[in-house]
């Protein structure tokens, strides 16, 4: 039997709703910032064969702590016209993902099956100030010879939420120690106390941009 129009109409309408509400991940165009998902938030039919879609974001920063972003929503196919393509995203730290409150806006020719890839993105954004990271070598520690010891380096900050790295610096042990760290980069590395007397670590830590001053902590 021949098909209509009209039911041609609402097939591909079907289809076309089903593909804008589970589109798969969408990558932006920045090496840093990416958006993973986009939310419907509102659609509207504008014509025979157009609607409007209204999406959030989520976007996802895996380099450090940016200010005052701004995504911009171009598209590539003259079927997909981006309607309100800026995303104000304010902040978003180091290593974290948000979902926006701003949205975008695009018009779509129904009777054209959207392409996810031909949402393309860029961004725009300031680096804050950087704030110099705080070693915290720990309490010092009174152990008895023959002992192993834990140092602790997890009170250590960064105030802007950068990821920090590690560095231990055996700075003294008694004449005739062979006491080494186990390992030097990591925060809790362990010493054997084989001779009475003192042993001086010093902590270093670095968010990437900057090394804190060293923090010392005394093992007797």
């Amino acid at each position: 039997m021949k098909k209509c129009p009209n039911q041609i109409s609402l097939k591909w309408l079907l289809l076309m709703t089903a593909f804008l509400l589970n589109c798969g991940p969408v990558i932006a165009n920045a090496e840093e910032l990416s958006v993973d998902a986009r939310q419907l938030v509102a659609k509207q039919r504008v014509g025979r064969s157009f609607f409007n879609y209204t999406y959030t974001a989520t976007v996802t920063n895996s380099g450090p702590g940016k200010q005052n972003v701004v995504a911009t929503v171009t598209s590539l196919s003259p079927n997909t016209v981006i309607v309100e393509g800026t995303l104000t995203l304010g902040t978003i730290a180091a290593s974290a993902t948000i979902l926006s409150t701003d949205t975008f806006t695009f018009r779509q020719n129904r009777r054209v099956l959207l392409n996810p890839d031909d949402l393309v993105y860029t961004f725009a954004y300031d680096l804050p100030s950087n704030t110099r990271p705080e070693a915290d070598a720990g309490a010092d520690q009174s152990t008895m010879v023959g002992s192993t010891v834990t140092l602790d380096a997890s009170k250590s900050i960064d105030a802007d939420g950068d990821p920090l790295t590690y560095e231990w610096l055996l700075t003294a042990i008694p004449n005739g120690s062979g006491a080494m760290l186990s390992d030097p980069l990591i925060t809790n590395p362990t010493l054997f106390i084989d001779l009475p007397g003192d042993y001086v670590a010093n902590l270093v830590v670095d968010d990437g941009t900057e090394k804190s001053t060293p923090d010392t902590v005394t093992i007797s």
